[in-house]
């Protein structure tokens, strides 16, 4: 996967070159079928930064899902659905406020509060557990 990104990025920076080289040193006019091979160049390496992005990020994704165990991803789930109206949860720190079971309070010293108190405090809900 990196090597079909660094032949491509090699690719990429000799069509660069020979662009350079063909504008330079011209006129304006005879400058340009170099400055477009340059430009053509530069498109084809962000492109394949692009893809090689996208698939580190799907491995990446793909090798979290088989690291953590099934059951911390079955548990969460459930909790979430199974999630009553209750008080949401928050700290004197915090900008948010969360639902109980949110993992982005897992494992924080939090307390519970009615909705009208956390806004009073300024805070806004959490955009993952949407309480």
């Amino acid at each position: 996967m990196v090597g079909g990104l660094i032949a491509t990025d090699v690719v990429a920076l000799a069509l660069i070159l020979v662009g350079w080289y063909l504008a330079s040193g011209s006129s304006r006019r005879a400058q340009v079928p170099g400055i477009n091979l340059a430009i053509g160049a530069l498109a084809l390496s962000a492109v394949a930064h692009g893809v090689w992005i996208s698939r580190a990020r799907r491995a990446v994704g793909t090798y979290r899902v088989r690291i953590l165990p099934a059951a911390l991803v079955t548990d969460r789930s459930r909790a979430m659905a199974s999630l009553t109206e209750t008080d949401p949860v928050a700290s004197a720190e915090m900008a948010l406020y969360h639902r109980p079971a949110c993992l982005l309070v897992a494992g924080k010293l939090v307390s519970r509060q009615p909705r009208p108190g956390h806004e009073s405090a300024g805070r806004r809900p959490c955009g993952v557990c949407q309480p």
